[in-house]
């Protein structure tokens, strides 16, 4: 199965790529990957969640944070590569 057909398959649609909000590239294409950085938690280009889990933030709503970042992440990803369906990925955390 194709990834944009899971995607569909999971009730999951890609939204525009939101704008940065800082100095930052939201995705970068080089040759055969793209790149994604710094991913936040919008729909419908307004900030869901802010805060610290779980002081400010619940840990439901924190997933819930996380599914969504991860759905712009993919969104950014896509636009760079023209296509969800070539669309695998690793993530990778700094500390």
């Amino acid at each position: 199965m194709k990834p944009s057909e899971n995607l569909v398959r999971l009730g999951v649609e890609l939204p525009i790529p939101a704008a940065p909000i800082g100095s930052y590239i939201p995705a970068l294409r080089s040759v055969h990957h793209v790149f994604t950085s710094g991913q936040l938690p919008f729909r419908d280009g307004k900030l869901v969640y802010t805060g610290k889990v779980p002081a400010d933030v619940p840990v439901p709503q924190a997933a819930d944070a996380a599914r969504i970042a991860m759905i712009n992440a993919l969104a950014a990803a896509s636009a760079m590569a023209c296509s969800a369906s070539i669309i695998s990925f690793t993530m990778a955390t700094c500390r």
